[in-house]
């Protein structure tokens, strides 16, 4: 019986890992499409599309929301009001990032062409603001996705869900989006 526990707890972590691993994969195909896009009006769907390319339909389901933020400041990390209740519900952060909760990633997914990734309540960080140029103010913005994922147990030995947070950022390229 012992050995049938280990057994069990070890598949129920090497699924965890896979899933974290595919979920990693994800957030640096939408990270690598939302840089190369840069200020392009579908750049956050296209991002979104890599992602949901990446997971595929069955992990489609457990994901919470993904946020795609503005990742200057920090060492590229989400910020922390863009991970809350509250911008999840409104659809993100003035100037920071827009906030895409699993369902609409599962319909975008689901109709690529038809479904465009809108943004809840008004843009909060626009494609068309993110700076794509080394002249002016700051130079190149960075964009980051980011990406809450629950992972459901087999054998609820660990709990019923193992919560993946999962991001990735990288500098827009130059011109990028740019017609």
């Amino acid at each position: 019986m012992l050995l049938l526990t280990f057994s069990l707890g070890a598949a129920d972590i090497g699924l965890a890992w896979r899933s974290s691993m595919t979920v990693a994969s994800g957030v640096r195909s939408a990270t690598r499409v939302a840089a190369h896009l840069g200020t392009a009006g579908t750049t956050d769907h296209a991002a979104l599309l890599a992602l949901a390319s990446q997971l595929g339909p069955s992990r489609l389901p457990s994901i919470e929301f993904v946020a795609i933020y503005r990742a200057n400041d920090g060492g590229g990390h989400v910020p922390a009001m863009c991970t809350t209740t509250g911008a999840v519900s409104s659809g993100g952060v003035t100037g920071q990032c827009n906030v895409y909760p699993g369902t609409r990633v599962i319909a975008i997914a689901n109709n690529p062409t038809g479904t465009q990734a809108t943004f809840p309540g008004g843009c909060r960080w626009c494609p068309a603001s993110r700076a794509n140029t080394q002249t002016g103010g700051g130079g190149l913005d960075t964009v980051g996705v980011y990406i809450k994922y629950r992972h459901r147990t087999m054998t609820r030995m660990f709990g019923t869900f193992l919560d993946i947070d999962d991001e990735s950022s990288m500098t827009i390229e130059p011109d990028a989006g740019s017609s």
